[in-house]
């Protein structure tokens, strides 16, 4: 079985047809594409569009330093350079995951450390003295109650 050229593809028809077609597409999609939008912004952000730099989120992991989103946009000064920490620096900066934390007999207050705390760790404060024998009779502190009259 032989494929026969099809004599409808050579007439002057055809091709003329083909052509117009062709180009009434492109043009259609060269309009489409030009008439899409402005690339440019139509104003400032947004308050809730400003975002903390970099540099700000390095600073408060690695040393608690508070910042305030910029209020306004500056347009960079030159070209990009070596001026920022790596992403491998904010992110070793991360405080690890801390654990629960007890702190030392008969402390009023103790620090717990620097970390990444889920709702299930806990502080505890706890003091040897805190025993029945010393507490007045039936009165009762962080769950001891006394027996002393």
């Amino acid at each position: 079985m032989t494929n026969k050229p099809n004599p409808k593809s050579n007439s002057f028809l055809y091709k003329l047809t083909t052509g117009i077609c062709s180009i009434v597409l492109s043009v259609t999609l060269v309009y489409v594409f030009v008439h899409a939008g402005n690339i440019d912004s139509p104003g400032s952000p947004s308050t809730s569009g400003r975002m903390y730099t970099l540099e700000q989120i390095y600073q408060k992991l690695a040393n608690g330093t508070s910042a305030t989103k910029n209020t306004s946009f500056n347009s960079p000064s030159g070209a990009p350079g070596s001026t920022m920490h790596t992403l491998d620096d904010i992110y070793n900066s991360i405080p690890s995951a801390g654990s629960n934390v007890t702190g030392g007999n008969g402390l009023l207050t103790f620090t717990i450390p620097n970390g990444i705390y889920s709702g299930s760790k806990t502080a505890t404060a706890g003091d040897t003295n805190l025993q029945a024998g010393n507490i007045k009779n039936n009165v009762s502190i962080f769950g001891v109650t006394g027996y002393q009259k």
